[in-house]
């Protein structure tokens, strides 16, 4: 994956082309591998963005050009893709796809360890999340059988998960189909042939480089057929990894707030629990002073005040250090009359910016001290829907997550991104990147610049099509 432009797109030979289309081959196309989006009909030419198989996008018309073996498709959004791996598709246009699946809950993490279960949904939930992850659990390798078939039939596996990497589902099965839960699933994901370097994703809690005999060789139940109520989980070449052999990630249902919904009470600055074990509301600003209340890890109010105290808007009194606060700082150069995203390191959070006002303010994860996100003016240079993140050769800290959701690079292998491995929005955790809640990196991802295309996975940004500028500013604290 790319994190920076190669070029700026040609709109004067676009233009010329696309005015001359009739528009007689509109339809939906799919691919059946990755293609690139290209700025002209032209191998050579920058890259606008990728479309990749599972995924519909419109077609208008075709024209001749270099470097692709049959005709140039042209696309509705803009840009041109190589004909030769599309074919006429079912599917409708659309955005990108989420699981619907009910992973735990932060809060069930202790009962999720200690008896191996939590209160699942069987309907599901929309956690805005392409995947199901998770990883092996504990002492158990973590079979992968060769097909839904193999594991029903209750056939030896063929291999195991890595013991350390963060892996994706694309689905749950059933041992009977009829055990299978309801789901809206999201298609696999492979990069381009000549695709670029995988990007930076938060600190996992268990980096360290494993050798190859760290892996599990094998695991050999007993054989038979899978007891009925079993559910598995599905790899996207179609092997399956049985649900208990895997310890799925608790993913936040943490959401920031929305302005013009929820407005801040006059005189008072958006705020937000800071400690884990949430905060004590006194009567009066004093440690010794009578509890009149608590609020949660994460809890949303409106804070006034200045000092080592403040108060809520119904006037109890907490410890300043027990809140992260949205600060607003005066725009950067550059900003007049675009929306655009101020990120506090200092406070750990995020504020969209439009039309001179916040808009929406939420908490984030930076970087750890040591591997600090860097401050400055950036813009948006592509976004992704989901990609692998792998650490470098030799890093000191190993770390593979498959799939990361909602990639917003803002500068090469920084970016803002989802993070589904944990929920301590709020305080720094990453190596450089900036962690979002699912639901708000899924937010932010929809309304910030380049604007994704219908069915595209990829899309760059370029001098057409500019990305949504982002002010880094503060220290990150520990630091």
């Amino acid at each position: 994956m790319l994190c920076l432009l190669t070029g700026a797109l040609t709109g004067a030979l676009t233009g010329a082309l696309t005015g001359a289309l009739t528009g007689a081959l509109a339809a939906p196309y799919e691919v059946t591998r990755p293609v690139w989006v290209r700025a002209r009909p032209d191998a050579r030419s920058d890259r606008r963005g990728r479309v990749e198989p599972g995924a519909a996008f419109e077609v208008i018309d075709q024209v001749e050009g270099r470097g692709c073996d049959d005709e140039w498709h042209v696309l509705e959004q803009g840009g041109f893709a190589c004909s030769t791996w599309s074919r006429s598709s079912g599917l409708e246009p659309s955005p990108p796809r989420t699981v619907r699946f009910d992973p735990p809950k932060p809060e069930e993490l202790e009962v999720y360890l200690e008896q191996d279960t939590y209160d699942r949904d069987p309907d599901g939930e929309d956690v805005a999340l392409p995947f199901v992850y998770g990883r092996a659990y504990r002492d158990r390798p973590g079979p992968i059988y060769a097909s839904v078939e193999a594991w029903r039939a209750g056939l030896p596996p063929t291999n195991t998960l890595h013991p350390r990497a963060k892996v994706h589902f694309v689905g749950v099965v059933g041992a009977l189909p009829e055990d299978e839960p309801p789901r809206d699933q999201a298609t696999g994901s492979g990069a381009p042939e000549d695709g670029g370097a995988p990007e930076d994703a938060g600190a996992p809690e268990d980096a360290g480089a494993p050798e190859d005999g760290d892996r599990p060789k094998g695991l050999e139940p007993e054989p038979g057929p899978v007891a009925p109520g079993s559910l598995g989980l599905l790899r996207p070449g179609g092997e399956v990894v049985p649900a208990d052999a895997v310890y799925l990630f608790p993913v936040s249902r943490f959401e920031g707030r929305d302005l013009h919904s929820d407005p801040v009470t006059p005189g008072g600055r958006a705020a937000w629990v800071l400690p884990y074990v949430g905060l004590k509301l006194r009567d009066a600003p004093d440690e010794a002073a009578e509890e009149v209340g608590q609020l949660p890890f994460q809890a949303a109010l409106d804070a006034f005040g200045d000092g080592d105290w403040l108060q809520t808007a119904s006037g109890a009194w907490l410890r300043a250090r027990d809140v992260r606060v949205f600060e607003p700082a005066p725009a950067p150069p550059g900003a007049g009359g675009r929306s655009w995203i101020d990120v506090d390191l200092s406070q750990q959070t995020l504020a969209l910016i439009q039309d001179d006002t916040p808009s929406f303010v939420t908490l984030i994860s930076s970087g750890l001290p040591r591997t600090a996100t860097p401050t400055g003016l950036y813009e948006i240079t592509d976004k992704v829907v989901h990609d692998d993140m792998r650490s470098r050769p030799r890093a000191r800290e190993w770390y593979h997550v498959e799939q990361v959701p909602w990639i917003m690079h803002f500068r090469s292998r920084y970016a803002l991104h989802g993070a589904f491995w944990h929920w301590g929005f709020g305080h720094p955790a990453s190596h450089g990147c900036i962690n979002l809640a699912p639901k708000d990196a899924r937010a932010l991802f929809e309304r910030l610049l380049p604007t994704l295309p219908r069915g595209w996975h990829t899309v760059y940004a370029d001098p057409d099509h500019q990305g949504t500028l982002v002010r880094i500013r503060g220290e990150t604290p520990g630091g």
